[in-house]
């Protein structure tokens, strides 16, 4: 049986970090050809939207996220995600956990981090 986490308040807050992380990620970034390549994947894809799917031995949830000025946030209109989603990125709730328990480790060394998802959304448009 599957649930909907969507207004889950652990999932939400998992997210959250996690996306905080992807962003401080980001201003470590060392190596140039890494940097430009994230840099026009954020550029090109500004404004689009993805829909993250968390699967695991838990029930699924999905969220949407987008690129705006500020970097990587959560959509704010929750109820027509899938709608406007361009992309689905599904991930594990392990993956998920891994990263924020180790935040220090992935905000350090960003290339760790599954970057995919960002790279699919600049190729939407």
């Amino acid at each position: 049986m599957t649930t909907d986490r969507q207004n889950d308040p652990e999932f939400e807050a998992l997210l959250q970090t996690y996306l905080e992380i992807c962003n401080h990620s980001l201003a470590q970034i060392q190596s140039p050809e890494v940097k430009a390549i994230l840099e026009a994947a954020l550029s090109e894809g500004e404004g689009q939207q993805t829909e993250f799917l968390l699967r695991d031995d838990r029930p699924q949830a999905s969220v949407g996220i987008h690129v705006g000025s500020e970097g990587l946030m959560e959509s704010p209109s929750k109820g027509d995600r899938d709608e406007k989603a361009e992309q689905k990125w599904v991930f594990d709730y392990s993956y998920l956990k891994s990263v924020i328990d180790q935040k220090e480790l992935y905000i350090k060394e960003p290339e760790r981090l599954d970057w995919s998802w960002l790279y699919m959304l600049a190729k939407s448009e």
